[in-house]
């Protein structure tokens, strides 16, 4: 009987050094390497927003001066490419959903995308999602700026396509503009102060905001500006939602409101309308970004999305970026301020070769995603490779000062491996043998989800157990 416990408790005691071993490992695979600033994040994301942003999106004749590339189209085109990435990799449980909504001169107002899911369950769902998206975002001419009737139409947008979850769902509207409000005649002697507080009151009659949701915003917001470009420290976040609770009905009461003011050069700003913007934005959780050159429209875009989400866009500062070994693959995007701008990454391996790509062209030592390796849109481009290279990787261009890069790594999830197809015991084979009693074998390994072997199952885990008095 007493032999019977003895081995009882062993098999016990196996199992808790396998999973603890494991957890070693995976702890270890999740380590932050500080000194290039690469952090292997656990392989479970953390919870994402569910999101529903509306662009209403300024086509007057000053934009298609002041935007010539179309900047305010592919910028857009490239935040779909966003959340079709977040929804496939960082934030697979979430569901999005985005609307465009074009305006220029009254009743030229126009809905190119009704709010369109994003919820791909595999490649190819992404690149359908993708093909049907982008033709319908356009850069045109539609006379004036009186966007008054594209915020009414962005209200209805939100009425007619309300869903019944389980989960909190975010509102938000993104307003992208070169110019002040005119009237409904046009701009000519337009009093824009009046116009802009004009628009405010609509804003203000139309929309709102939960109280407790602003607190906790408020509190997320000051975190932010403390740390800049840092990632702030989890308690910091955390202590904001522990201390400001929201309630899930106050995210449907809630639209958030960001505002781009894009460089006009045809006009200086009146620095009241500019303040009557810029508190239009506050009231809803939002703020302005003014003066916006082109190549920083989706950089802005970038960082409100990754904000509202939740996630962290990497913005690369510096020529050079570390690769950690498990990742399954990498995502870099370059906003470029003109296509004329030359985009370029390289890595030496271990044998001294520099390996080099540009414009989607390899030297070799590239694997790109067979759906979405590689593709432009406007001056922009997008590499998605796939386990790439480990060390330090580099990035140069033809103009610094007319570029931003973000990079996005695709951690590779520790998988472990049945170890077994039955039920170990502790007398019966193979885990058992009665010539040698004591010695207990359990066959045991680790993959990584793009299958590279962790662990060789062929090396059984042995535990050796004392034989009892």
């Amino acid at each position: 009987m007493l032999s019977r416990i003895y081995r009882v408790f062993a098999v016990l005691m196996a199992f808790s050094i396998i999973f603890s071993a494991t957890d070693v490992m995976k702890a270890q695979a999740m380590a932050v390497v500080e000194k290039e600033q690469v952090t292997l994040q656990a392989a479970t994301s953390s919870p994402c927003s569910n999101l529903d942003v509306i662009f209403i999106v300024d086509q007057s004749d000053s934009m298609s001066r002041n935007d010539a590339i179309k900047n305010r189209k592919y910028a857009v085109e490239g935040m779909i490419d966003i959340l079709v990435d977040l929804a496939m990799n960082q934030c697979p449980d979430s569901r999005h959903r985005i609307g465009v909504i074009s305006f220029g001169a009254e009743e030229r107002t126009r809905v190119d995308v009704e709010l369109y899911d994003i919820d791909p369950g595999t490649a190819t769902d992404a690149r359908r999602i993708r093909e049907e998206l982008r033709p319908r975002v356009i850069a045109d001419n539609l006379g004036s700026t009186y966007p008054e009737p594209a915020f009414v139409e962005a209200e209805k947008m939100f009425e007619r396509n309300q869903v019944d979850e389980a989960e909190p769902r975010k509102k938000a509207i993104i307003f992208i503009t070169d110019g002040l409000p005119c009237g409904k005649s046009g701009c000519e002697g337009s009093d824009y102060n009046a116009n802009t507080i004009a628009l405010r009151s609509l804003v203000d009659g139309r929309f709102s905001f939960a109280s407790d949701l602003k607190s906790r915003e408020s509190c997320l917001a000051d975190v932010r500006k403390d740390y800049q470009n840092n990632t702030p420290p989890v308690e910091k976040t955390t202590a904001c939602l522990e201390s400001y609770p929201v309630s899930f009905e106050s995210y449907g009461e809630s639209t958030y409101l960001f505002t781009l003011l894009l460089h006009n050069s045809d006009e200086d700003y009146v620095p009241s309308a500019i303040s009557q913007l810029d508190g239009m934005s506050q009231d809803y959780s939002g703020y302005v970004r003014k003066n916006q050159r082109q190549n920083q429209i989706p950089s802005s875009l970038r960082e409100i999305l990754s904000q509202l989400v939740g996630v962290r866009p990497s913005l690369l500062t510096g020529p050079s970026f570390a690769v950690n070994p498990y990742l399954n693959r990498m995502i870099v995007t370059a906003y470029k301020q003109s296509a004329d701008v030359q985009f370029t990454l390289s890595y030496k391996d271990a044998e001294g070769t520099t390996h080099t790509i540009q414009g989607g062209q390899a030297t070799g030592g590239f694997t790109l995603d067979p759906d979405n390796g590689y593709y432009q849109f406007g001056a922009n481009e997008t590499y998605t490779i796939l386990n790439p290279y480990p060390g330090i990787w580099n990035m140069s261009t033809s103009n610094p000062s007319g570029l931003d890069v973000f990079y996005q790594p695709i951690q590779s999830d520790f998988r472990q491996t049945a170890p077994f197809s039955q039920i170990p015991q502790y007398d019966r084979e193979p885990f058992f043998n009665e010539a040698d009693p004591f010695n207990w074998s359990l066959p045991f390994s680790m993959t990584l989800t793009m299958g590279q072997l962790f662990c060789n199952p062929t090396r059984p885990f042995l535990l050796s157990m004392f034989k009892p008095m």
